[in-house]
């Protein structure tokens, strides 16, 4: 579901993350109107804070958001020409809390919703997007130097005839895009990780999906420790100047060598290995985060942690950069293929 962290968060005993522009103002707003308790159908049955439509949402790196659904109208630029304006049933949030550190400022206002269910925005605006919708993003260092992404939706979807097709699989009531990871590869070299370290459990254990709402990449531990290592090792043959360091900045295995920075020289690219032979390449570029800005070293470290407790691996946005995504919901279909995103392909 889309959120949004809303005033109301400041109000003790709630909570809100610290966010570069100020909560949304919903009581200054003349189009919000809060859903009534159990009078709607996106409301869950009983779920509510006082007389309106209440929400919970909570996510693999640990945030979460709780707070009240209410009918918003929201309003994107658009490449048509002139601003689109959309109804939507959105979450407004008083009580959220982010993965980052409490010191942390972040621009992000919340969380955009595009998965399965009802309450999605791509479920909400069917008439518009017949359920399919593409994205592009740059990688990160380019993302905050302010280039535009474009979501692109139904009919505004190019055709494009050299991408790369796998399994969208649903499970149950989970809203999340599930797909079937078989391995891993470091430079074309196979890791051989066993099945059942992909496979999916019961209810919102194991299995892969993509997830653009989770920025860094969470491998399965069992198979995260087989990917540290063989890393490490490629690492250590590689790139002699490199010398391991603690986990930094929320990443496990980093390392750092002199200035002059020398960006993604001598790093490996990696594959995720899907079934019916569908390989998607991470290059370096991706796969590796890197930090130039002490004066003495530049740090350099795999951008994919493990995930621990429901052993379920999550493919971020981080590692989704430089890759075209199409979603084709009616058809349980997902498209990707390598491009440069600052294009805006």
């Amino acid at each position: 579901m889309t959120w949004l962290q809303c005033e109301d968060c400041k109000r003790h005993p709630n909570q809100c993350y610290r966010q570069t522009e100020p909560p949304y103002p919903n009581s200054k707003s003349s189009s919000y109107r809060p859903l009534p308790c159990n009078q709607h159908p996106l409301c869950n049955l009983n779920e509510c804070f006082g007389n309106s439509c209440g929400y919970y949402v909570r996510y693999a790196d640990g945030s979460h958001s709780r707070g009240i659904l209410a009918h918003e109208i929201f309003t994107f630029p658009s490449t048509s020409g002139h601003d689109e304006t959309v109804p939507l049933v959105f979450g407004c949030g008083f009580d959220n809390k982010e993965s980052y550190a409490e010191d942390v400022v972040i621009k992000e206002a919340g969380t955009f919703g595009m998965g399965w269910g009802p309450r999605s925005f791509v479920t909400q605006i069917h008439s518009i997007s017949h359920e399919k919708f593409s994205y592009c993003f740059p990688p990160i260092y380019q993302a905050t130097q302010g280039l535009p992404v474009f979501l692109r939706l139904g009919s505004d979807i190019p055709h494009y005839s050299d991408l790369t097709s796998i399994r969208l699989l649903r499970y149950g009531l989970d809203e999340s895009y599930y797909v079937n990871l078989l391995d891993m590869s470091i430079n074309n070299m196979r890791l051989n990780i066993p099945l059942s370290y992909f496979r999916k459990g019961g209810p919102g254990i194991g299995g892969c999906i993509f997830d653009t709402g989770t920025a860094v990449t969470r491998i399965s531990r069992p198979a995260y420790q087989m990917l540290r290592r063989a890393m490490a090792k490629h690492i250590a043959r590689a790139d002699a100047s490199l010398s391991k360091v603690e986990g930094m900045l929320g990443y496990d295995l980093c390392y750092r060598r002199w200035k002059p920075a020398r960006g993604h020289e001598n790093l490996s690219s990696v594959t995720f290995h899907f079934e019916g032979n569908a390989d998607m390449v991470v290059k370096p570029e991706t796969s590796f985060y890197i930090n130039s800005e002490d004066v003495l070293y530049e740090y350099i470290c795999l951008a994919m942690v493990p995930c621990d407790g429901d052993g379920m691996t999550i493919i971020g946005s981080e590692t989704q950069a430089n890759q075209l995504f199409v979603y084709d919901i009616p058809a349980q279909r997902l498209y990707f293929g390598s491009r440069d995103c600052s294009q805006n392909p």
